[in-house]
């Protein structure tokens, strides 16, 4: 059994339904299964919770094909430890064509993101970076518009830091 930091939460209701439950449950049954995410379903609709942005992607995939254009999906939303304040801090890895290498680091330092390490090679390079996740919804997407259609990204929890400790080294 694999254990999982989710750091995402998104909300989803079936539009023409007053009562969500039975709906829930049937769309908990569906997604259940996908690596990296938690659904709970109530009376009000059904919470997806998710260790990454893919996992949520995956399970409105397959909630968007059993119930087309039936459906409300909330923003996704980051979950905050609390007691102090912490967030999420990600373990970004990106695969981009070594062209690009420049136009993701730019990415990267338009965030509160700290490059680890670089290994370049040829034809690709791969960048480790760290950042909250507020700074990454959307980045798989905005990363291949900045820099390529082949770059690939991978995230995984690294670990929470203080909400005041991130806006210090935005400053």
């Amino acid at each position: 059994m694999s254990f999982y930091i989710y750091v995402l939460e998104q909300l989803v209701r079936h539009k023409n339904l007053i009562d969500q439950l039975p709906f829930a449950i049937a769309a908990v049954k569906l997604i259940e299964r996908i690596p990296g995410l938690r659904a709970d379903a109530y009376f009000r609709g059904m919470k997806i919770m998710a260790a990454d942005e893919f996992a949520l992607r995956r399970a409105r995939e397959i909630l968007m094909n059993r119930f087309p254009e039936k459906l409300d999906f909330r923003e996704p939303e980051v979950i905050y430890k609390s007691n102090p304040p912490q967030e999420p801090v990600m373990r970004m890895t990106i695969e981009t064509p070594h062209p690009h290498e420049a136009a993701v680091r730019n990415w990267l330092r338009a965030r509160p993101a700290q490059i680890v390490a670089i290994a370049r090679g040829q034809p690709r390079t791969v960048i480790h970076a760290l950042a909250p996740q507020s700074d990454l919804l959307g980045c798989d997407d905005a990363l291949r518009q900045v820099a390529s259609a082949e770059t690939h990204v991978t995230l995984a929890f690294s670990h929470y830091q203080s909400i005041d400790r991130l806006h210090q080294r935005q400053a």
